[in-house]
């Protein structure tokens, strides 16, 4: 049924096609495990946000910034499942080589999140700085604009590529909590 992990495998088949028809356009989405329980990789920075890192995560079995982190993080499942239990993890995930101002009327967060939703075991999406921002300053949340090689961009990318619902031009960064 619906809260079934047979759920899991026709998302997963439907993402790779949309990604080689995304790819065709210039546009690129990687993934890594930022945690598991109490074991956390480190965060994705701009040098992780490239076509061949994302074809390297692909590629691995426990996608890792920090692969020293697989172990530990293997042992926390297998505790939790010699225990009859489980634990929950973060997703993060990044979208490059979307145009800035995209789309108008649904905003790319709501389209997003409502994906992210639709995978029954996932309880919470965060973009950019997400619940961080809970303790920022507003000015500490914004992305200020520059001209740099004949295009405009932000000089950070806290808000994960959106502002306003539409897209940037920068990397779209989010994160989704799965129990």
């Amino acid at each position: 049924g619906h809260f079934s992990g047979r759920i899991t495998a026709p998302l997963v088949f439907c993402g790779a096609v949309c990604k080689q028809m995304l790819a065709q356009k210039g546009v690129y989405v990687g993934a890594h495990i930022q945690r598991i329980y109490d074991v956390t990789d480190a965060e994705m920075t701009a040098q992780h946000l490239t076509k061949a890192q994302f074809e390297a995560w692909k590629a691995q079995t426990l996608p890792l910034i920090d692969e020293r982190k697989a172990e530990a993080m293997q042992l926390a499942v297998a505790k939790a499942k010699a225990a009859c239990d489980s634990v929950g993890g973060i997703v993060e995930c990044a979208v490059t080589g979307l145009p800035g101002g995209e789309p108008f009327f649904d905003s790319v967060e709501s389209t997003l999140a409502h994906l992210f939703f639709s995978v029954p075991a996932v309880k919470g999406v965060e973009f950019g700085l997400g619940f961080a921002m809970a303790a920022r300053y507003g000015s500490e949340c914004n992305d200020p604009y520059i001209w740099k090689d004949g295009r405009v961009e932000t000089t950070t990318n806290r808000n994960g590529g959106v502002l306003g619902g539409l897209t940037n031009g920068m990397p779209v960064v989010c994160r989704a909590v799965i129990k």
